[in-house]
């Protein structure tokens, strides 16, 4: 039976949480984690895995090649736009690297073929009052088969 999308976001998620803090250095780690960022941050810095889209292939035979699309937004702040910028740079750094050091490890049990980020999007600088944040978010693909 396929599972789709779902264990795919779960299966992102704990890897993030797993390997982020370590490969951030002496940056503080996320203190909070979700799979929807609804605009309201409790505290920072924090991250969310969402589902996007999942696309399929009509021509495979015995199975269904699903290329799975995740957004992973999150968020970061300062006292200055430089360190804001820095740390919105720093951050994405260790989430990229977190994901590209789990494949094809933490994914073959969910049928991960290949997964591959396709861009980094740092956003705006934002400022309300007084206090400066970005909200960069990664765009992620996965592709897996799973039996029909």
């Amino acid at each position: 039976m396929a599972e789709f999308i779902k264990p795919i976001v779960e299966n992102v998620l704990a890897v993030l949480k797993d390997r982020t803090p370590g490969e951030l250095g002496a940056r503080e780690p996320f203190v909070e984690y979700g799979t929807q960022f609804t605009g309201v941050v409790t505290g920072f810095p924090a991250l969310w895995v969402m589902p996007v889209r999942s696309e399929f292939d009509a021509e495979s035979q015995g199975y269904m090649h699903e290329a799975h699309q995740i957004t992973v937004t999150f968020g970061v702040t300062g006292s200055e736009p430089g360190e804001v910028t820095d740390a919105a740079m720093a951050y994405m750094k260790a989430i990229d690297a977190a994901i590209q050091a789990s494949w094809p490890a933490d994914g073959s049990g969910l049928g991960v073929m290949r997964i591959f980020v396709r861009s980094h999007d740092y956003g705006p600088l934002l400022n309300r009052g007084g206090v400066l944040a970005r909200f960069p978010e990664l765009d992620l693909v996965v592709e897996t088969a799973e039996a029909a």
